[in-house]
């Protein structure tokens, strides 16, 4: 595979090579801008679903604020008619404009069965509100109660639906409390305190109910002191303050509920009222913040992802303007170097050596250029060297060759008066050759003679040698002896200390005992150690003087052998002292042999000189003539090397005589 790229790769120039990883570098560069830009679109227009999911919130949530507070002042309007009663006017103009902007009609076949008409889940909310406002001055509050709690319980299906689908319960962007606070608990506590109302302030309305919307207050407060507290908002925090303010009247209301349920007077049950108008208002407010943070928290993030398209665009055109940038640079860069390069070879090629690679840039193109003119120069400097080489070879070629003819001339004489000599130095080595022959055999007796009393020399040598190596080895074993019994003494001293060590360990082991015995039973087990240790030291002792014994008898025997070793090396002294004097005796008869031998080796030695003389006489002109042949057939060869020679050297003269047409 990686062969097959290089093949595929060697098709291209690196122009082309270059634009190619430039294209795949701008083409993932792009793919890579497309999907972070998809990515980035998708969570803006997520952000902007939960925006608008926010603000659909918020006309669904004043619809319940309103439909609220409208139950509450008409509580309150029947206990004193004078009272919200322009307010309450108003209210029921802007929650019937309300209805009609929402088209809740379009909603109604999403909401589930709510109970408070068995044929209602198809009627619309907006005849629903008529039916209650109708109704509401002929029915008791409790019944008015159950006609709000249905319409409430829409609207709050209609917010869960809202977050739902704009994905406010699922956003990464909003917090966890802010959205259970818009979406469920505030608007909880909207339709609890507004039923807390209407049933404390019917006379005819019994304590059961009550109870149980004070225990869904008593959660619902749970609730949201759980959510604040998962949230840690601190103290200066708005939404902590106006969720604070709304807790302590929700306690108050929980407080208040059943005593005012009880008395059913006129003037608390309209502080009753008054305390639902604050709550209710404390709750909006409350809610309004959460709706505002979240508002803000999705404005900042859409903000984030916008900065952040934005600073991706500004990137990746940055980088794809670099990128480019630097190709060009890049392309101008290595064009006209690669472009100037090539054409100082094709001079170079074309004969003219002087040329050289400009060089622009110290890169990797720059550094092959001055590779390049290196070349070239080694080249030129080559060049001329040749052409002087050249021409001292002709010169030389013409002297060589008229040397080898002189030579060959004086090679063919020497070879004749070679041939003439060597006659004559045969018939003189025949002669000598005869008269060395009766020499020898006259020498050939004393050299017998010689030769025996010679090896009887050499056996007296030997046993010389012999004897003194003996004594050197006794030598050697006597200081190993006495070395041993060094040792043997100091084993002796070290056993002696063992000796008392034990001693001393039977006399500590004895006082343990003693201490053991004092201890009585806690001291059992340690007097069973103590007795093991007297044991142990009694046995190292008695091992200590075996070997004490030991070490005495080997020093017996080892001054025994030294005393043996030296009384050895005395007789071998003895025998040595024997051995020189017999080899003088055979010193003298051998001295007079030789000066017997000596008038015969002086003759025979004359001879065989004349007769090796003679011999080597005609072996060197042997040799001389063999010699000689082989220089007539060696300077013959030369001959033809010279002519061989001075061919080349005009051929040389040839191409130097070219090249500097060329140049």
């Amino acid at each position: 595979m990686g062969q097959f790229l290089l093949r595929l790769s060697s098709k291209f120039t690196y122009a082309k090579k270059i634009i190619l990883a430039t294209c795949l570098l701008l083409l993932s560069l792009v793919i890579s801008l497309y999907y972070n830009w998809k990515i980035l679109e998708e969570k803006i227009e997520g952000v902007q679903r939960q925006q608008q999911g926010v603000q659909n919130i918020s006309l669904v949530k004043k619809l319940l604020e309103n439909i609220s507070r409208h139950a509450v002042m008409l509580v309150s309007m029947q206990l004193d008619r004078t009272v919200y009663q322009n307010d309450i006017i108003q209210m029921q103009a802007q929650i019937s404009a309300d209805f009609r902007k929402l088209g809740l009609g379009a909603f109604k076949s999403r909401v589930p069965y709510s109970g408070f008409a068995s044929n209602s889940s198809a009627e619309d909310l907006g005849g629903k509100w008529n039916l209650f406002l109708e109704n509401i001055k002929d029915e008791g509050n409790a019944h008015s109660m159950v006609r709000f709690s249905a319409i409430a319980e829409r609207l709050k299906l209609r917010l869960l639906y809202l977050g739902s689908k704009s994905a406010v319960f699922a956003s990464e962007e909003i917090p966890y409390f802010l959205s259970q606070l818009a979406l469920v608990e505030l608007p909880r506590g909207q339709s609890l305190v507004t039923q807390m109302i209407l049933l404390t302030t019917d006379k005819k309305q019994e304590k059961a109910p009550i109870s149980a919307l004070k225990a869904l207050l008593e959660q619902h407060a749970k609730n949201l002191e759980n959510l604040m507290e998962v949230a840690s908002l601190n103290e200066e925090d708005s939404l902590r303050k106006n969720l604070g303010v709304y807790l302590k009247f929700i306690f108050e209301i929980i407080s208040k509920a059943e005593a005012v349920a009880s008395s059913k007077t006129f003037n608390e049950l309209s502080a009753m009222t008054e305390l639902g108008i604050k709550t209710l208002r404390e709750n909006s407010l409350a809610w309004n913040t959460a709706l505002e943070n979240m508002d803000f928290t999705l404005s900042a993030a859409l903000n984030f992802f916008d900065t952040q398209r934005r600073w991706i665009v500004t990137s990746a055109l940055a980088l794809a303007s670099l990128a480019f940038f630097v190709f060009l640079i890049g392309i101008l860069q290595a064009y006209k170097p690669v472009q100037d390069m090539m054409q100082a070879i094709r001079t170079f090629k074309a004969g003219d050596l002087s040329v050289r690679i400009p060089i622009t840039y110290p890169d990797e193109i720059g550094a092959f250029g001055i590779l390049l003119n290196q070349i070239a120069d080694k080249f030129e400097e080559t060049y001329r060297q040749l052409e002087k080489t050249g021409t001292s070879l002709s010169i030389c070629s013409g002297s060589i060759s008229d040397a080898s003819k002189q030579l060959e001339t004086t090679a063919i004489e020497q070879e004749t008066a070679s041939k003439q000599i060597a006659v004559n130095a045969k018939e003189i080595s025949a002669t000598a050759k005869e008269f060395s022959n009766t020499l020898n055999n006259m020498s050939t007796i004393g050299e017998e003679a010689s030769a025996l009393a010679n090896a009887g020399m050499t056996g007296l040598s030997k046993m010389e040698s012999t004897m003194q190596q003996m004594i050197e080895a006794s030598a050697s074993i006597a200081t190993k002896l006495a070395v041993l019994s060094e040792k043997a003494q100091t084993v002796t001293n070290i056993i002696t200390t063992i000796s008392k060590v034990a001693q001393q360990t039977n006399l500590l082991s004895l006082n343990a005992a003693i201490e053991a015995e004092k201890a009585g039973e806690h001291g059992r087990s340690f007097a069973v150690i103590s007795r093991e240790i007297r044991r142990l030291a009694e046995q190292t002792a008695y091992a200590t003087i075996d070997i004490e014994k030991m070490i005495n008898e080997m020093v017996s025997a080892v001054s025994s052998s030294v005393m043996g070793v030296d009384k050895f090396t005395e007789e071998i002294h003895q025998g040595v002292t024997y051995i020189r004097s017999v080899g003088e005796q055979l010193t003298q008869i051998i001295d007079q042999v030789q000066k017997q031998m000596t008038s015969f080796e002086n003759v025979n030695v004359g001879m065989l000189n004349q007769s090796q003389g003679a011999a080597q006489i005609t072996e060197a002109i042997n040799q001389w003539s063999e010699s000689a042949q082989q220089a007539t057939f060696s300077i013959r060869k030369f001959h033809q090397t010279v002519a061989q020679l001075s061919q080349t050297s005009q051929q040389m003269h040839d191409v130097v005589h070219y090249i500097k047409q060329r140049m």
